[in-house]
């Protein structure tokens, strides 16, 4: 083969844009994945600036890749000779990392940038906190006879998203998890939360354990973790005994401040204990809007045998003259609106031992609680 820079490459590639952006999918003769998961085009992998982005190029045994940096171009580009393959990296932004195609002139080993005997390449790349609110993308070019004239198989392009985020994963884990502003729920303000690999987020004060052991007397005094841990508000997307430590693909809680007063907690992947999957439920806090709005959404959720147990809610945890309301929030498929009530209101259902047994009927549904007045007087619809 005559060998080939990647600027080389680029110069037949910026002859045909596209219309979109990261249109290249992974292929067997050149991937690039993060932690074993494909890139998602328009969902970068989250970093924590005190983290590191890990990806991995792959494709044949003993194969020299170039490997390129930079931000993801807004159209990308391809070319007739690249059979139908997307450079997705903008021309205008792109780092030539290393050159195991064309070779290296900058000193560097030779073999670097070439596939081990298994036909991969890892990378742990560390981050630092000047990075935060930053992008970047990476994207290999690998050799392939298989991908003539040029024998040249591009790889997808995996973004990295630098933001006020921790990763969670084990069984029976919690985190703190520091805010970038203070957060009001039922009349009191918050610095940090607590999460749980158990599926639920506590304020106020620290809790002592994961809590696996769903109870409707700990959910409504706040007491979750252990009764020292003193009272504070608590939302469960789905508190009960799962796991988060299994290594199945993407399995992780994602604990993602994107900006100030918007929390996102992702328990994606996740297991019931100790290996029945449920998919994935996300938890939204945003008082971007100086009142809370708290979204609870099982679009992902997707166990074939829901269990008959379980809490899921949102509760004063004791710091309020709270009204404790359990509703069947879910008939048929369907959202059962709640109104307000003044005192504050506790609105959730445990699904085991409350007042509406049953199993776990959430998926594809989308829970949203309101609270209008910033006193805990939430809405439900």
């Amino acid at each position: 083969m005559q060998k080939f820079t990647l600027f080389l490459v680029v110069l037949c590639l910026i002859l045909a844009p596209a219309t979109a952006q990261q249109l290249e999918p992974n292929s067997p003769g050149g991937s690039l994945q993060s932690n074993g998961v494909d890139p998602t085009p328009g969902t970068p992998f989250l970093v924590t600036p005190n983290g590191t982005m890990n990806f991995e190029v792959g494709g044949n045994a003993g194969a020299g890749y170039s490997l390129v940096a930079g931000q993801l171009a807004t159209t990308s580009i391809t070319d007739p000779l690249l059979n139908g393959q997307f450079f997705d990296i903008d021309l205008n932004t792109a780092a030539l990392v290393g050159d195991g195609i064309g070779g290296t002139s900058t000193g560097l080993p030779a073999n670097l940038f070439f596939l081990n005997g298994n036909g991969t390449s890892s990378w742990s790349i560390p981050a630092n906190p000047g990075l935060l609110g930053q992008k970047l993308a990476f994207q290999a070019v690998v050799f392939d006879a298989a991908q003539p004239p040029l024998n040249l198989n591009i790889t997808a392009a995996a973004e990295f998203d630098f933001q006020n985020v921790t990763l969670l994963t084990g069984d029976d884990s919690f985190v703190s998890f520091s805010l970038l502003q203070p957060y009001s729920l039922y009349g009191q303000t918050y610095n940090q939360c607590f999460i749980s690999t158990n599926g639920w987020i506590k304020f106020g004060g620290a809790p002592l354990f994961s809590d696996l052991s769903e109870s409707t007397a700990d959910f409504l005094s706040g007491n979750i973790g252990g009764a020292g841990a003193g009272s504070g508000p608590v939302v469960a997307a789905l508190w009960e005994d799962l796991d988060m430590g299994n290594g199945n693909p993407g399995q992780q809680v994602i604990i993602n401040e994107a900006t100030p007063g918007l929390l996102t907690v992702t328990w994606q992947n996740g297991d019931y204990y100790p290996s029945t999957p449920f998919g994935t439920v996300i938890a939204t806090i945003d008082v971007t809007a100086g009142v809370p709005q708290i979204t609870l959404d099982y679009m992902g959720y997707s166990a074939m045998i829901p269990p008959t147990e379980g809490i899921v809610g949102v509760s004063d945890g004791g710091v309020a003259m709270a009204v404790a309301n359990e509703v069947d929030l879910v008939q048929g498929g369907a959202v059962v609106p709640t109104g307000g009530l003044n005192p504050a209101e506790t609105i959730f259902q445990n699904f085991g031992t409350g007042a509406f047994p049953e199993a776990v009927d959430l998926a594809g549904t989308v829970l949203n609680f309101v609270d209008a007045s910033g006193t805990g007087q939430f809405t439900l619809f």
